[in-house]
């Protein structure tokens, strides 16, 4: 019985090794099956873009021109010096054919030699070749038929190809479309010839790998296959004697080598039961107070599971706010790219209308023209203002300022423009002081209120609210938290609200629920950049059917 033990043993052993060698070798060689297919595909693709590159670009002169005996030529001729090339074809603009490899094919016989598996394609690049751009698209298709040239069978019904479009440009203008079919044979073979290479690697090196293993397992069980054989032979107690001469015969000096794993785990195994025999007493008087001790730590684990709940739920708010700050910040960059590029863009067009109309008489058709460009571009110029003010890239002159009375210097503009909802200010009196701009203050508190008037086309309520704040390492960016006394203003609306998804994009640049045409979705956009430029932050909380507020919070310099 302890022979079969240990064969048992040994075999589970190698069998689980076994397994994990092979396991890994599998996913070596199907990782680098991957890479290695990857690399040879983009390979063979370059291949075929500089090849048909080249015949897209001769072909657009003689398409232009009407030449198509020409391109008959070239492209039969790239047929015969290349074998992986299957078929090719030659559309103009309408999609009817011009040359194509097939005699019998006409605009009235569409191409029906191969089906694309997939509308996305494998690989697509678009060239700017001047006012135009020139696309070069591979899909992978397969063939309907057999592809014969001459005698020799080049592609076999329902292999699958690489199916190559080019866009033929001439003179700036698309003359027409080339479609060349290329066989993917060469890629299989090279494929197949790396799997049983590395097939035969692998193979070789588990063989070895497991023969080294083997020899150390056979080794460390050693110790424990003499002692079970020793132990199985006390069984056989008949004509050799009492239990106790057998004993004698056997030699466990503690200097043996070989038996000294087995001296070992007999003395831990006694050792066990005497810890057992002690604490055994222990576990009959713990026996009868368990259900009392395992309502205590029920209890305590609730009050931990509820601390943890809480604090899981406060991490998942500062990783969305996190997120989210660093999306703005990433949007705002390249805002401020943009709006740079604009503003260079707008003075060219601005003086070259200025030019236009030094040049033109007034009442000339062209002077009234130039004119409305100019028109057009300062209305440009302001959109690419609040561009900036959210890239944070306008101009300031900070100054201390008293929130409370910039609010009541834009109060009488805000009764008037909407006279059919009721504004309430709750002001604090004793507000500190701001050090920002008084123009961009004016510019937020009257963004903010006509995005609250917007919410609430039917009327309803304003509440406008100032409030000296104490925050305590507020988390508002990537590796940025505030502390220290702030002033906070909010407007909070009773209009419709907005849904979650919204709200976390509401301060996206261009983003806007209305429709086209009608606001261009920079309002509260520059909002966050003007308050983000003067080292503030600004929230916004909504639900559906119940309005919402937005509260802005500036670093606060005095209190009065």
């Amino acid at each position: 019985m302890g022979s079969t033990s240990k064969k048992g043993l040994k075999g589970r052993l190698l069998t689980s090794v076994f397994s994990v060698v092979t396991i890994t070798m599998v996913l070596i060689l199907v990782f680098g099956l991957s890479l290695e297919q990857n690399r040879l595909q983009k390979t063979e693709i370059d291949r075929i873009f500089y090849e048909t590159d080249a015949l897209s670009k001769r072909l657009g002169q003689m398409v232009y021109n009407s030449n198509l005996r020409s391109g008959m030529i070239a492209l039969t001729n790239s047929m015969q010096s290349d074998p992986s090339m299957l078929f090719f074809t030659v559309t103009d603009p309408n999609n009817h054919v011009l040359i194509s490899d097939r005699v019998s094919l006409s605009e009235d016989f569409p191409e029906d030699r191969v089906t694309i598996l997939n509308q996305d394609p494998v690989f697509t690049q678009t060239l700017n070749t001047g006012r135009i751009s020139k696309r070069f698209s591979v899909y992978l298709s397969v063939l309907n038929q057999d592809i014969l040239m001459g005698d020799q069978l080049r592609g076999k019904d329902q292999e699958r190809v690489f199916d190559t479009i080019w866009d033929i440009v001439y003179m700036d203008k698309k003359v027409g479309s080339l479609r060349i079919g290329f066989s993917r044979k060469h890629l299989r073979d090279t494929l197949l010839f790396y799997f049983w290479m590395m097939l035969a690697s692998g193979i070789l090196i588990m063989a070895v790998t497991m023969l080294m293993i083997f020899l150390v397992i056979k080794r460390s069980l050693l110790p424990f296959e003499r002692l079970m054989a020793d132990l199985a032979g006390l069984k056989d107690i008949g004509h050799e004697g009492s239990l106790k001469k057998q004993l004698d015969k056997m030699s466990w000096e503690e200097n043996d080598e070989n038996l000294l794993e087995a001296v070992r785990l007999k003395a831990a195994l006694q050792r066990i039961k005497e810890l057992f025999s002690r604490n055994l007493a222990q576990l009959e008087a713990h026996q009868d107070n368990l259900e009392q001790m395992v309502d205590e730590r029920t209890t305590e684990l609730n009050a931990i599971n509820i601390r943890l709940k809480n604090h899981l739920a406060e991490r998942k708010e500062i990783e969305t706010r996190l997120v989210n700050a660093q999306k703005l910040e990433s949007i705002g960059t390249l805002a401020g790219g943009i709006a740079h590029e604009f503003n260079n863009l707008f003075m060219a067009i601005a003086g070259y209308a200025a030019l236009i109309q030094r040049r033109s008489e007034p009442g000339h058709p062209n002077h009234d023209k130039a004119e409305k460009i100019r028109d057009l571009v300062a209305n440009g110029s302001e959109s690419i203002k609040q561009l900036l003010g959210f890239a944070r890239s306008g101009k300031y002159s900070p100054m201390a300022l008293n929130l409370n009375e910039v609010i009541k210097a834009n109060m009488m503009v805000m009764k008037h423009s909407r006279k059919d909802m009721e504004i309430d200010t709750r002001l604090e009196s004793k507000i500190s002081s701001v050090y920002a701009d008084r123009a961009q203050m004016n510019h937020v508190i009257m963004n903010l209120f006509l995005n609250a008037s917007e919410a609430m086309p039917g009327g309803g309520t304003l509440t406008i609210e100032t409030r000296n704040v104490e925050i305590k390492n507020r988390q508002i960016g990537i590796e940025k938290a505030v502390s220290g006394p702030f002033v906070m203003f909010s407007f909070k609306d009773s209009g419709h609200g907005m849904a979650q998804d919204v709200v976390e994009r509401v301060f996206d640049p261009f983003f806007t629920t209305k429709e086209m045409g009608v606001g261009t979705g920079m309002g509260l956009a520059s909002v966050y950049g003007i308050i983000d430029n003067h080292k503030g932050f600004i929230t916004a909380e909504s639900t559906p059917g119940s309005g919402s507020e937005f509260c802005v919070f500036l670093p606060a310099i005095s209190h009065e």
